[in-house]
């Protein structure tokens, strides 16, 4: 079944691949299921956009990344301070 609800030209997806995919300059495996999508090459599901976690602009369909801050363990902060 496709995303738009239609039985998907080659029948049922059986089959997928794990890939290194690159989108705006960050790398990631991922795994893809194989089947025919007519005019698009790949689509990114809801499982990838939470583990991607990108920022989306959905008005200009324009994608990017969140800058990347350092974690910090807080219980290292109060440690410092005392």
């Amino acid at each position: 079944m496709n995303v738009d609800g239609i039985q998907n030209q080659d029948g049922s997806i059986r089959e997928y691949v794990t890939a290194n995919l690159e989108v705006k300059g960050r790398r990631m495996d991922a795994q893809f299921l194989v089947t025919a999508l007519g005019m698009q090459n790949v689509i990114l599901g809801y499982p990838w956009l939470v583990e991607a976690n990108p920022k989306i602009n959905w008005r200009e369909q324009k994608l990017s990344w969140w800058e990347e801050t350092p974690k910090v363990d807080i219980y290292e902060i109060v440690l410092e301070i005392q």
